[in-house]
């Protein structure tokens, strides 16, 4: 779904107010004239508002009662001053129309409510090299997500199950079209150090609690990102150098990593993240206990607790309410410790 955020939109749709207001004034007008200029006739009130319609409308209907010269001259200024203020409406009618669906706006109004429900989503800011594997990724994972750019491809305008915003994020406008004080992360990808390091300051400003990882060429600018409120920064070509060095010096530990560490559905293992609520049954219980593995399959490789990683712990290890669990499986069994956990 694609949505285009200009300010060159500004010429919003026109509001009829001034050639409604003349043209029922007429009419009002035109009703009581002639109610009064028929006043020695059998007419009423229904008889002049007729009169009134056909004389603006051009219907070319004969007469209702005879006029006189006066009750003409009346006709006519009735004429002139209605068909001028009801093509002044129409006018204004199919200037709007025409407004309306060269600016989508029935399609933005359909984004713009899917944008209002989001919450937790994942915002990535700009569609480069980076930005693009991120939202692959995102796409192959299923996550729910916002992209912004100033200029989305076709390609990406077309998906139905992506957001696309095509605008400029350096514009709180924009971000909060996104939805980003409800998001749960926002990835800053553009090539420019600069952008990054406003859409950043804006973002924070915006959302106190909201992750931010931010594009990073260098060590530099690096240490200004984090400064500015982002929560991580990577360096995509470090990142690939690292792994090209991991590959070079134990190739097939990084290939059982990306064989069995995959995106996509199926027997692959996945890492995630459970938090558990502050009446979650497991409060107080060890691992040993639960028997978290039996039950649902996974292992759990490490637990967060005030900022704390416990990693690889132990059978006897205690759990707490507020716990974060990092665990590994496949995604069914993800889900069932999903369950599990939520009890």
């Amino acid at each position: 779904m694609f949505y285009k955020s200009s300010k060159k939109e500004d010429h919003r749709i026109k509001k009829p107010y001034i050639p409604l207001f003349l043209l029922v004034t007429i009419i009002i007008g035109g009703t009581i004239g002639y109610d009064i200029i028929w006043t020695e006739t059998e007419s009423n009130i229904i008889d002049a508002l007729y009169m009134t319609i056909i004389t603006i409308t051009t219907v070319g209907y004969a007469e209702v009662f005879p006029l006189d010269t006066t009750g003409r001259i009346f006709t006519m200024i009735i004429g002139v001053l209605g068909i001028g203020s009801l093509f002044y409406l129409l006018s204004i009618f199919m200037e709007n129309l025409f407004t309306y669906q060269l600016l989508n706006i029935r399609g933005k109004k359909k984004v713009q409510k899917r944008l209002d429900k989001l919450s937790n989503h994942i915002i990535v800011v700009g569609y480069g090299r980076v930005g693009e594997l991120a939202t692959k990724e995102l796409i192959e994972r299923n996550i729910e997500f916002v992209i912004i750019d100033k200029e989305i491809p076709d390609e990406l305008k077309s998906l139905k199950n992506v957001i696309s915003i095509e605008g400029d994020a350096t514009d709180d406008a924009v971000l909060s079209l996104a939805n980003v004080e409800e998001a749960k992360s926002l990835v800053v990808a553009t090539a420019d150090a600069s952008t990054n390091l406003f859409i950043v300051l804006s973002a924070r400003e915006l959302n106190e609690k909201v992750f931010i990882i931010s594009r990073s060429d260098n060590s530099l600018l690096e240490k200004k990102l984090l400064r500015a409120g982002a929560d991580r920064t990577l360096n995509p070509y470090s990142a690939g150098g690292q792994k090209m060095a991991n590959i070079a010096i134990d190739p097939q530990i990084m290939d059982f990593i990306d064989s069995n560490l995959g995106t996509k559905d199926g027997d692959f293992l996945k890492i995630e993240q459970f938090e558990l609520s502050e009446d979650n049954d497991w409060h107080g219980k060890t691992l040993k206990e639960l028997d978290i593995r039996q039950k649902s399959g996974v292992t759990i490789i490490g637990i967060i607790r005030d900022n704390d990683t416990n990693l690889n712990p132990f059978g006897d290890f205690e759990l707490k309410s507020k716990d974060q669990l990092v665990a590994i499986g496949t995604k069914d069994q993800l889900m069932k410790f999903n369950d599990l956990c939520n009890r």
